[in-house]
């Protein structure tokens, strides 16, 4: 939980909003894409020491990110956190000609980008971590913003999205508020309020990924990865939208000894309404067995 803390201990230190606003962050985060998709790293608005990743390698200017990635896909979300001075895209690319499920994180100083941390849910090794981008447009995040009233507070949506992590570690969900009905979907596929599979079929695992046999809401079923899961660890949460109501946090789950599963670098984005979690969108990225454990972000 210390990753939490130092949120908290963050924003207790934050007098005020830092020098982008919502409308600045939301300028230089277009700016900054729009750069890549013309392949003119020239034209982006880059902070001295930027510094970027892709699938948590090191990768301010490789041809992963500037030479790969050519434009928008057809689901489009942003979210800005004027205090933490980030901003976070969530949707679908185009890489390589096709679309692919992604979760760009980035960083404003003095109004230039300063970090950059690119998720894409490409599928891992062995197989791992098949994405589906139309399932993001059958199961897509809300896309209104909350009035004044009805919006979590910073410290709420930091707290629920920290005790999704402990109750995914501690195999037990039931403690955590959050509505009956929360939906998650994981790189596309909507693992929640799911028919039973039978068949086995393609169609069966892309609407419910295999685990059509857990017919509950994002925080049912936990004691189902006791022999999967043995921890979420370098967690932490970048970015805090309170006009959304959305919280993004990111871990790796590290797996018990034995499972042929890898680890996977994970980035949550949290739907919270009336102080419960009411939707989770995930972007994963199976890590390779040789990779460290690291999502390049635990020391900065």
């Amino acid at each position: 939980m210390a990753s939490l803390a130092s949120s908290a201990r963050a924003d207790s230190t934050t007098a005020t909003q830092g020098s982008c606003d919502r409308h600045c962050l939301h300028a230089v985060l277009d700016t900054y894409l729009e750069a890549i998709f013309k392949q003119k790293p020239g034209s982006a608005p880059l902070a001295p020491g930027y510094r970027a990743t892709a699938n948590a390698v090191d990768s301010p200017n490789s041809a992963a990110i500037w030479s790969k990635i050519s434009g928008y896909g057809e689901l489009q979300r942003r979210y800005f956190d004027p205090v933490y001075e980030t901003a976070a895209y969530l949707g679908l690319l185009k890489v390589d000609g096709r679309e692919v499920i992604s979760s760009v994180r980035i960083r404003v100083s003095n109004r230039q980008v300063s970090e950059a941390e690119w998720t894409l849910a490409y599928q891992g090794p062995g197989g791992h971590g098949e994405a589906i981008p139309a399932g993001m447009l059958s199961n897509p995040p809300p896309t209104t913003s909350l009035a004044p009233e009805k919006r979590p507070s910073r410290f709420m949506l930091l707290s629920l999205a920290g005790d999704y992590f402990q109750a995914l570690q501690d195999h037990d969900g039931s403690w955590v508020p959050h509505s009956p009905r929360c939906e998650r979907v994981e790189n596309g596929v909507k693992t929640t309020m799911a028919t039973p599979v039978s068949t086995g079929s393609a169609a069966d695992s892309s609407s419910a990924a295999g685990f059509g046999h857990l017919q509950g809401n994002c925080l049912d079923h936990f004691e189902h990865f006791n022999h999967s899961i043995a921890e979420l660890t370098l967690r932490r949460f970048p970015l805090v939208d309170e006009e959304a109501g959305v919280v993004l946090g990111a871990a790796v789950f590290v797996r018990y000894p034995g499972v042929k599963e890898p680890r996977n670098l994970i980035n949550e984005y949290f739907s919270v309404r009336d102080n419960r979690i009411d939707g989770i969108w995930a972007v994963m990225y199976y890590l390779p067995s040789e990779a460290p454990l690291s999502s390049g972000w635990e020391n900065r």
